[in-house]
């Protein structure tokens, strides 16, 4: 684990990959996951854009942990042709879709209820550090729960 002259932490894992092709976490791509002019708490599908979310988690955590790598969940708006152009045209970028979306609050939301935080390793999320606090309180939610 090292330490940033600004504050923070970082840590680096690195090593071959296994016969599998996975190295040191095992993650899941879902092209599925992205924006689309739909994720906004604003948008008419944004219960829908979700609830995708968390059947990805669902599917992911049922897998269940690793003895030989970290579990790594993308829980984050994807980039698709489609979801870049629309970020375009409404003038967007992952970080304000995770805003607008209240990606990182749900998550939190569900990790208190009891979702998820004790089959995962690695959280990838955007934003951590957005000014509604929101990346803090997924934060305090895993350390609940963990």
């Amino acid at each position: 684990m090292g330490k940033l002259r600004t504050g923070g932490s970082f840590l680096i894992i690195t090593g071959p990959p296994t016969a599998n092709a996975v190295a040191c976490a095992i993650t899941k791509y879902d092209s599925s996951l992205a924006c689309n002019c739909r994720c906004w708490a604003t948008d008419a599908a944004h219960e829908q854009e979700m609830e995708k979310i968390k059947t990805y988690l669902d599917g992911f955590t049922a897998l269940g942990l690793s003895e030989t790598a970290f579990m790594q969940a993308q829980t984050l708006w994807q980039e698709s042709a489609e979801s870049v152009t629309c970020g375009t045209l409404r003038n967007s970028s992952l970080v304000t879709d995770e805003r607008k979306s209240g990606l990182n609050r749900f998550l939190a939301d569900q990790i208190r209820a009891g979702r998820w935080a004790k089959q995962l390793n690695l959280l990838e999320v955007n934003d951590v550090c957005d000014p509604d606090g929101s990346g803090n309180d997924l934060l305090a939610a895993l350390r609940e729960k963990l």
